[in-house]
C-alpha cells in the first residue's frame, strides 16, 4: 500500500509542476520538484518545460543535463526550445547526440535548418531521414518560405508524392503574405477543398494588392469559420496598411480571438499614436501575455511616461529576456541609462540583444564613450552591435567616429542597413556636409543594394535646408517617389524659418497644414 501512496504523491506533484510551469511560476515548480522522492522521467520533462515556458531556456538545459535517463519526448522538447531561441548551434549539437529519433526529432531539425537560412544543410538532413512522410515534407516546404525560398519551396511542392491542406495552405500563405498575388490566385483556383485558412490567405493578398473590397467579399462568407491563426493574419495584413477601422471590425466579428488577436490590434494602435485606445484593448484582454506588456511599456517609454512603463513591467508575471532587453530599451527612450543598467544587472543571463540595448540606451542618453565601451566587452558581436554603435556615434554628433566604426563594420564582413545610414546621413545635414550626405546614399543604393526610405529623404531635406539650399530641399521633396508628409514639410518649413524665406516658408507651411491641421506649431513659425 505504501508504493501506491508514493505513486499517488508523485503524480500530484507532477500535475502541480506542470500547473505551475503554464502560469511561469518557475520556482513554485522548482520546489515541488525538489520534493519529490522517487521522480519519474515524466517529473523531470515538466520541470524542463516549466523553464522553457518562461523562457529560461538555459535552466531548461541544466535540468536536461541532470536527467537520469531522457527519452525521446525530452530530447524533441530541449531542441525545439533551442530552435526557437535561436540556440541553433546547441540544437545541432543536442540532434547530433540523440541516442534514438523519432520523425519529430528530424522533422524539426529540418524546418529549423531552413528557417535559420541553412538550406544545403535541411536538405541534407532531409535526405538523410530513413523514410519520409506528409509532414516531413510540409516540414521543409515551412522552413523554405521563412527562409524566403519560394522557388525552392515551389519545387518541392511539386514534387511531393502526396499533399495535404496544409501543404497546399503553407504555399498559398507564403504568396499571399510577401504580395505575390498573381502566384496566390493561380494557387488557390484549383484547390480541392478550402480552408479558413485558404480563404484568409486570398483575403491578405486582395488587401496586400489594395483591393480591401475584395477582401471583404471573401471574409463575410467565413466569419464565423475564422479560427485564431487566420483571423489575426488578417488583422495583421489591414494594420500594415493601417486601415485600422477594418482591422477593428474584423476583431469584433471573430469568435475565435485569442491573446494575439488583442495584442496586434493593440501594437497597431500604439504605432499609429492611440495609446487610449491601446490602453482599451490592454485593459479589456481577459488574459495578458509577455508581448502585450512588452508593447504596452515600450508605447508608454516612446510617451515620455516612464513611471506607467515601469508599473507595467513590475505587473508582469513572468519576465523573459524578451520583457528584460524592451525594459532596457525603454530605458533608453525615457533618458533614464542608470536605470538600463540596473535591469541589465539585474537579468539572470545577457545575451547579444541585451547587450546591444544597453549601448543604445546610453547612446539614446548621450553618452556615446560609454557606448563605444560596452561594445568592446561584448562577448558576441553581431551586425546589430554595429549598428547601434554607429547609432550611438551619429546620434551624438561624433561623425568621425561614426563614419570610422561603419569602416570597421564593413571590415569585419558585415554589412549596415537601411536605419544605419539614416543615422550617418542625419548627421553628416546637422554638420553641413550634404555632399558627403548624398554620396553615402548613392552607395548605400548602388554599393550595398539597400532601397532608400522616405527617412532618408527627410534627412536630406533637412541637411539641405540647414545649409542653406531651400530651394534644392523643395525641389527633393517634389521628386522623390513617396507620397508627401508633415514631417518633411515641416522640416523644410524649420529651414526657411531659419533661413527666413518668408515667401517660401508661407507655400511651406500650407504643405505641412494640407497634411497635419493640428500640427503643433506649424502657424506661429510662420511669424518670422
Amino acid at each position: 500500500m505504501l508504493w501506491k501512496h508514493a505513486i499517488k504523491l508523485r503524480y500530484e506533484a507532477n500535475l502541480a509542476i506542470e500547473r505551475y510551469g503554464k502560469v511561469g511560476a518557475v520556482a513554485d515548480a522548482q520546489r515541488v520538484f525538489d520534493g519529490i522522492a522517487n521522480r519519474n522521467e515524466y517529473s523531470w520533462t515538466l520541470l524542463m518545460q516549466a523553464y522553457v515556458q518562461s523562457g529560461h531556456i538555459g535552466d531548461a538545459m541544466r535540468v536536461f543535463e541532470k536527467m537520469p535517463q531522457a527519452n525521446v519526448v525530452a530530447w524533441n522538447g530541449i531542441i525545439a526550445a533551442c530552435n526557437r531561441n535561436s540556440w541553433c548551434s546547441e540544437a545541432n549539437d543536442l540532434f547530433s547526440q540523440m541516442p534514438q529519433r523519432n520523425d519529430l526529432s528530424w522533422n524539426s531539425m529540418v524546418f529549423a535548418y531552413a528557417f535559420d537560412g541553412h538550406l544545403d544543410i535541411s536538405i541534407e538532413t532531409f535526405n538523410k531521414m530513413p523514410s519520409w512522410t506528409v509532414v516531413s515534407w510540409n516540414s521543409l516546404i515551412a522552413g523554405l518560405v521563412l527562409a524566403w525560398s519560394f522557388d525552392y519551396a515551389k519545387a518541392v511542392f511539386d514534387g511531393m508524392p502526396e499533399r495535404t491542406i496544409v501543404s497546399w495552405d503553407t504555399l498559398l500563405w507564403a504568396y499571399s503574405q510577401n504580395r505575390h498575388i498573381s502566384n496566390t490566385k493561380i494557387l488557390f483556383d484549383p484547390m480541392a477543398q478550402h480552408s479558413p485558412l485558404s480563404f484568409a490567405g486570398m483575403a491578405i493578398a486582395c488587401i496586400n494588392g489594395g483591393d480591401a473590397a475584395s477582401a471583404d467579399g471573401i471574409l463575410s462568407e467565413i466569419y464565423r469559420f475564422l479560427d485564431a491563426p487566420a483571423g489575426n493574419s488578417v488583422l495583421v495584413a489591414y494594420t500594415h496598411r493601417w486601415d485600422l477601422d477594418r482591422a477593428k471590425c474584423l476583431f469584433d466579428r471573430m469568435d475565435g480571438r485569442d491573446v494575439a488577436s488583442w495584442t496586434v490590434l493593440m501594437l497597431a494602435y500604439t504605432q499609429s499614436g492611440h495609446l487610449e485606445h491601446a490602453e482599451r484593448m490592454f485593459a479589456g484582454m481577459p488574459k495578458r501575455d509577455t508581448v502585450a506588456c512588452n508593447i504596452l511599456v515600450m508605447a508608454y517609454a516612446a510617451n515620455g511616461d516612464f513611471s506607467q512603463a515601469i508599473r507595467v513591467f513590475e505587473d508582469m508575471k513572468v519576465r523573459d529576456a524578451v520583457a528584460w532587453n524592451t525594459m532596457i530599451a525603454a530605458c533608453g527612450h525615457c533618458g533614464e541609462s542608470n536605470k538600463a543598467e540596473l535591469f541589465f544587472h539585474k537579468m539572470a543571463r545577457h545575451n547579444t540583444v541585451s547587450w546591444n540595448s544597453l549601448i543604445a540606451a546610453f547612446g539614446q542618453c548621450g553618452h556615446a564613450e560609454k557606448s563605444a565601451e560596452l561594445f568592446r566587452r561584448i562577448p558576441l558581436r553581431n551586425d546589430m552591435s554595429w549598428r547601434v554603435l554607429v547609432a550611438a556615434y551619429a546620434h551624438n554628433g561624433h561623425l568621425s567616429e561614426a563614419v570610422e566604426s561603419l569602416r570597421e563594420m564593413l571590415l569585419d564582413g558585415l554589412l549596415p542597413d537601411e536605419a544605419t545610414f539614416v543615422a550617418v546621413v542625419s548627421t553628416l545635414g546637422h554638420a553641413g556636409r550634404v555632399l558627403d550626405a548624398r554620396r553615402l546614399l548613392v552607395s548605400m543604393v548602388f554599393d550595398f543594394g539597400l532601397d532608400l526610405y522616405l527617412e532618408h529623404y527627410v534627412c536630406m531635406v533637412d541637411g539641405l535646408g540647414r545649409s542653406g539650399k531651400v530651394k534644392e530641399a523643395e525641389e527633393l521633396i517634389a521628386n522623390m517617389p513617396f507620397l508627401d508628409t508633415d514631417i518633411v514639410w515641416k522640416a523644410l518649413l524649420a529651414a526657411c524659418r531659419i533661413h527666413t524665406d518668408q515667401e517660401r516658408g508661407a507655400r511651406v507651411a500650407q504643405q505641412a497644414l494640407r497634411l497635419d491641421s493640428s500640427a503643433p506649431g506649424v502657424l506661429s513659425q510662420l511669424i518670422f
